[in-house]
């Protein structure tokens, strides 16, 4: 009799080491993710704040693109309110495409393509735009390891009761290879 309470005891103690185990691993993957997000959330605001210098160097040229000018407004705010991730993805190709069609509109102004604070701007946004997709990379492979880490044993038996689900991808955004081309 004692010895199936022991064997008891032994069986309950490695399912708690097991659950200790999968709960930190877990936690450190989610940890990371958050961080990643919040990299990527940061370099958001960055691109976004280079948007004025860009559209103020273009208006001096071509003032009566209104149009054009107030949806890269709107994109900017667009992304400005975004929560999730998905909201994030979406804001980010709106302002990539309402950028792409000011500066496509921009190369048809030699004087502006010449103007050396336009180019600096456009340069700016290029790197932006270089560190962004570097962290959405990061941000991405951090979620599968999550997402792989939750679907495997025996970690998936621990991820719902301790409160770990599926991370949502920072997806291209669908029709994303259509956005107008932008030559830095």
């Amino acid at each position: 009799m004692k010895k199936v309470y022991v064997a008891i005891i032994a069986i309950l103690i490695l399912i708690a080491g097991v659950a200790y185990n999968s709960y930190n691993r877990m936690q450190a993957l989610n940890e990371n993710i958050d961080s990643k997000l919040a990299q990527i959330e940061t370099q958001l605001h960055q691109k976004s704040e280079l948007i004025p210098a860009l559209t103020d160097s273009i208006k001096e040229h071509a003032a009566h693109e209104e149009a054009a000018f107030a949806k890269v407004a709107e994109a900017r705010a667009k992304l400005a309110e975004a929560k999730t991730v998905a909201e994030l993805s979406a804001a980010n190709y709106d302002l990539d495409y309402a950028v792409g069609r000011i500066v496509q509109l921009a190369e048809t102004y030699p004087e502006l393509k010449a103007d050396e604070a336009y180019n600096a701007v456009k340069a700016e946004l290029e790197k932006a735009n270089e560190k962004l997709e570097a962290s959405r990379m990061d941000y991405n492979a951090y979620v599968q390891k999550m997402n792989t880490r939750i679907q495997s044993m025996p970690d998936s038996i621990f991820a719902g009761p301790l409160g770990y689900y599926n991370k949502e991808y920072f997806k291209e955004v669908a029709g994303s290879q259509n956005l107008p081309e932008i030559n830095y």
